[in-house]
């Protein structure tokens, strides 16, 4: 696809390596995912490559403040006290369930957030204001329902973590929720780990599953590299799940389940429950 754009559209422009494989600088990077998501609101390649950056970026947010500030008007949101905008996210959470709530109201604000600071409509304090509470609303969610899991009984334990300058936390806040809404048994690192320190995390918490993502300010290549190392690393029955933008379309690594839809993930997490329970019968007999 990349190459039919190139050739019908002049974008993206990559660079070469010196031999001569396609290199993509990470502002075009971006401007491909601006591409894809304004695909999956319905609009067309030919009509997309015909705006310049701005305008599709422009695009983009008019789309995503359509979609969430139906009830309330853009002005509110950009000038609302935080605990305004926590009411509100607690009212979407407990009527739209945790699934449409990520996908209608999380994940749209996060991108309106962003758009909006990149465009210059609101400054870096608005921005952590509302995410905080998207962020404070999620962990009362993850808490609850932990407590709630701890009286469950499960052969699958899942231990959610970043990497090392990765300060994203938000999509691995979500993930987290969605595990927890599974019945798993999970715990959550606020701070990010270093690579070779994660055996003794999972050891420490009695997990047997690491959960991580990589948000689209993670370097891809780090990303698939680190997670190629950390399979290696660990023994073979500890279970890696990984998600997030910057691995994205990346080719599957054998022992490592990529997963960057939430709708997908309770589906990975229920066959390796199974899987785990199979083989606990087996033990026993």
């Amino acid at each position: 696809t990349l190459r039919v754009w190139e050739r019908r559209y002049n974008f993206p422009r990559p660079q070469r390596d010196r031999r001569g494989r396609r290199q993509y600088p990470q502002d075009q990077v971006e401007q491909l995912r601006i591409v894809k998501q304004l695909q999956l609101e319905g609009h067309r390649p030919g009509a997309i490559f015909k705006l310049d950056a701005g305008e599709r970026l422009e695009l983009l947010h008019q789309g995503h403040s359509q979609k969430f500030l139906r009830e309330m008007s853009l002005e509110w949101m950009l000038n609302a006290a935080p605990e305004e905008i926590l009411i509100w996210l607690q009212q979407q959470l407990q009527s739209l369930g945790l699934k449409v709530f990520i996908r209608q109201c999380a994940i749209p604000l996060i991108w309106f957030v962003d758009l909006s600071w990149k465009t210059g409509a609101i400054g870096v304090a608005r921005e952590h204001i509302i995410s905080d509470q998207i962020s404070v609303v999620l962990h009362q969610f993850l808490d609850q329902r932990s407590r709630e899991n701890s009286r469950r009984e499960s052969p699958l334990h899942c231990l959610c973590l970043t990497l090392n300058h990765e300060r994203h936390k938000l999509g691995l806040l979500m993930a987290a929720c969605v595990v927890a809404e599974c019945g798993i048994p999970c715990a959550w690192l606020q701070e990010d780990v270093p690579l070779t320190e994660i055996s003794g995390a999972l050891e420490s918490t009695r997990t047997n599953t690491a959960v991580l993502s990589f948000s689209t300010h993670f370097p891809v290549r780090d990303a698939m590299d680190q997670l190629a190392t950390l399979r290696r690393m660990l023994p073979e029955d500890i279970h890696i799940i990984a998600g997030g933008g910057a691995i994205e379309g990346q080719k599957n690594i054998p022992g490592v389940h990529i997963c960057t839809e939430f709708d997908k993930l309770p589906a990975i997490l229920a066959t390796l429950e199974r899987q785990l329970q199979t083989e606990e019968e087996q033990d026993v007999h």
